[in-house]
């Protein structure tokens, strides 16, 4: 059951984050009032978000189904996901967002005991 919800929770971030992408593709630096990025650092981060979402909800549901290797490379792709949240703020917004770079933290710590205990 841990297994399979540290790799739900993995999906999840990858859809939001695939979401989140898709919005600033569409919308561009007005997707967000405190976008302080130019329209070209807008487009370019919103890429590597699609990117990374897609990433994230391929190992949460290897994970997720047990399949080898899954739940470790879940854990990174979640691990790096953190990272370059925390660049991507830095990006977009000036600011490293503390609330938001601590829950991001917070979460990637539910899914990396998750993980583990799933093993």
């Amino acid at each position: 059951m841990c297994r399979i919800a540290g790799g739900g929770l993995v999906i999840l971030s990858g859809v939001a984050l695939v979401l989140g992408g898709a919005q600033l593709v569409r919308h561009g630096p007005a997707a967000w009032p405190d976008i302080v990025a130019d329209a070209i650092v807008v487009r370019r981060t919103a890429m590597v978000m699609l990117v990374l979402g897609l990433i994230l909800a391929a190992t949460g549901g290897a994970a997720a189904a047990n399949l080898p290797r899954g739940p470790a490379m879940a854990a990174i792709a979640a691990s790096a996901f953190v990272v370059l949240a925390f660049w991507g703020n830095r990006l977009l917004f000036g600011d490293w967002r503390p609330l938001h770079t601590s829950t991001n933290v917070a979460v990637l710590a539910v899914i990396l005991v998750l993980l583990r205990l799933g093993q």
